[in-house]
């Protein structure tokens, strides 16, 4: 055996004859001392007689990379270096007998787990498990709904749809307070038996027995609907429950193939969005049912008189009269019925929301033509500033649709100089505004600076072209506290000391020609959004320096004091 060896097995690399020499000179000598001074190096001091030798092992991990005595004698003759890899491997050894025990006796020590559920149950009689059940179910209440929703809806001899809805009007009518609501008890168990239902339309999907998981599914549905008709404070917690539903409904269509199950789909869908025309919790449904084109033109129909129907009452409230025009105006364009749409939209000329939606639903149905006409009379019709914006919106959406990119910036540019929000002007920029229209727009609003939303929008153009100073006379100029909220991290970084001593004298100036405590608290509020955003030491100097330079005015002082230490006060 050669080097490197298994520390295990040293032995094998010595000689016969050395191995009986050592065996032989056993009673001569003895370990000294054995230790490692270094990473992986060890030291052996074996004593033989009056004479000392000295061992040296490289060790890497548990095998011998190297050794030498300083006997003289080779490695495989040296009964000393024989001696001490025979000791550092019972070290070893012992080290590891050591950890053994001890994780023995840890294990023995340590508690034993108690046993899961699952384990529990399996190792329980069938009956017994039953009659357990039987009777936790005659006394928990949300336990019993749980086990007859999971095994008892689609039971033997058992109509899902017929035994559901039992259930279902039993479980609201109890959980009814005397308010119209739903109490918290009654809520919980119908919250079980809705997850129950839900456990079933997952199963019987895995297991594609299509026809069941579609009669779950609208059952499902058709609760969840109901729930949020009669107690519109359930909204959110149905919220994730809706949206099982509709992602189911994308799911299952496709693999909807035979024609006995596509015709039961579409009359699901038919009588849901029958039953639920007033309420726009419904919409996300039939909409899909439209885009999947599962309705056909007589279904379309039969729902379009079921909205007029619905808008020929008189005790709708004004949300649910807007929903529902919208929604037979949109019924009117699936049916190729613009004309009709259109002389709809002329009679309602009063509620500009529903011509607007109306619009937006064009764009976004593709219908291009369609809305560019609508937006056109509608300029006619409505002549009010905030309508006209809406329709310049509407453009911009269609021309963003259309990726019209001329058509954008101009747009862009009107909803800019209109609204001043500062998104109108990224989208120039990313449409590679030209130095011209920047300049004009830095007219524009240099014009305007008397009100702070152009200020805004004006320190925001300086600031994409990096005209710190301009900011800064900006600020100077209007005495705009939250400009100056807005930049001073900015400024503050590329001149701190400039931009300390410029606004000190600034605000030492803007304080000096007014009073009361309205500017001091918009002051305040600044500092101290600026106080955590890497300005600490900008806030500092400024609230020190206006302290020393209003001596008289205590209120001021009080409320700049917040931003010093008492060393500093």
């Amino acid at each position: 055996m050669k080097l490197p060896f298994a520390l295990a097995k040293f032995s094998d690399f010595f000689s016969d004859e050395s191995v009986a020499d050592a065996e032989a000179h056993i009673s001569d000598g003895r370990i000294g001392s054995l230790e490692e001074i270094e990473k992986k190096l060890w030291i052996c001091k074996y004593e033989e007689g009056a004479q000392l030798y000295e061992i040296e092992i490289m060790l890497v991990g548990k095998k011998v990379k190297d050794f030498a005595c300083d006997c003289g004698l080779i490695e495989k003759d040296c009964r000393h270096a024989f001696f001490a890899l025979e000791e550092l491997n019972e070290r070893f050894e012992d080290a590891i007998d050591s950890k053994i025990k001890l994780a023995e006796n840890k294990k023995k020590k340590a508690p034993i787990k108690p046993q899961t559920i699952k384990n529990i149950i399996q190792s329980v009689e069938f009956e017994e498990l039953k009659k357990f059940v039987a009777d936790v179910s005659s006394s928990n209440k949300n336990f019993e709904m749980a086990v007859r929703a999971r095994f008892g809806l689609d039971a033997e001899g058992q109509n899902i749809e017929t035994s559901s809805k039992e259930i279902f009007t039993k479980l609201i009518a109890k959980a009814r307070t005397s308010y119209g609501d739903i109490n918290p008890k009654g809520w919980e168990q119908l919250i079980t038996f809705l997850d129950g239902i839900k456990f079933k339309i997952e199963n019987c999907f895995q297991h594609q027995n299509f026809a069941n998981a579609l009669e779950f599914w609208y059952c499902y549905t058709h609760f969840i609907l109901r729930l949020h008709r009669s107690d519109f404070s359930v909204g959110k917690k149905l919220e994730k429950r809706r949206q099982f539903s509709n992602d189911f409904l994308a799911a299952i269509h496709p693999m909807v193939v035979a024609p006995e199950l596509k015709e039961k789909l579409r009359q699901y869908l038919l009588t849901l969005a029958q039953a639920y025309v007033k309420l726009a919790e419904s919409q996300t449904i039939v909409n899909y049912a439209f885009k999947e084109k599962i309705f056909t033109e007589e279904n379309t129909l039969e729902l379009l008189g079921s909205i007029r129907e619905a808008l020929s009452k008189s005790s709708l409230y004004f949300e649910e009269q807007i929903y529902l025009e919208l929604l037979e105006i949109n019924f009117l364009y699936k049916l190729n019925k613009n004309e009709e749409a259109r002389r709809i939209l002329r009679v309602k000329k009063r509620n500009s929301n529903l011509y607007l939606n109306v619009v937006y639903n064009c764009i976004e149905g593709e219908d291009y033509n369609e809305a560019k006409f609508l937006i056109e009379q509608g300029k006619l019709m409505y002549t009010e500033p905030e309508i006209s914006f809406g329709f310049h919106r509407l453009e911009y959406a269609l021309a963003l649709k259309q990726n019209n990119v001329s058509e954008i910036k101009n747009l862009a540019y009107k909803l800019l100089i209109t609204s001043n929000q500062k998104s109108f002007l990224d989208v120039l920029y990313e449409h590679n505004v030209s130095e011209e229209t920047l300049e004009k727009l830095t007219k524009v609003y240099e014009a305007k600076m008397s009100d702070s939303e152009s200020r805004e929008v004006l320190a925001y153009i300086y600031s994409k072209k990096e005209d710190w100073e301009a900011i800064i006379k900006l600020i100077e100029k209007t005495n705009d506290v939250e400009l100056f909220g807005e930049y001073a991290k900015e400024l503050y970084a590329i001149d701190a000391e400039k931009t300390k001593e410029r606004f000190l004298s600034a605000f030492i100036k803007f304080l000096k020609t007014s009073s009361g405590s309205s500017l001091v608290e918009r002051l305040h509020s600044v500092f101290q959004e600026l106080f955590h955003r890497e300005t600490e030491p900008l806030v500092k100097f400024l609230a020190k320096g206006i302290t020393v330079e209003f001596k008289s005015r205590h209120y001021l002082r009080t409320r700049l004091y917040a931003f010093l230490t008492r060393e500093e006060i």
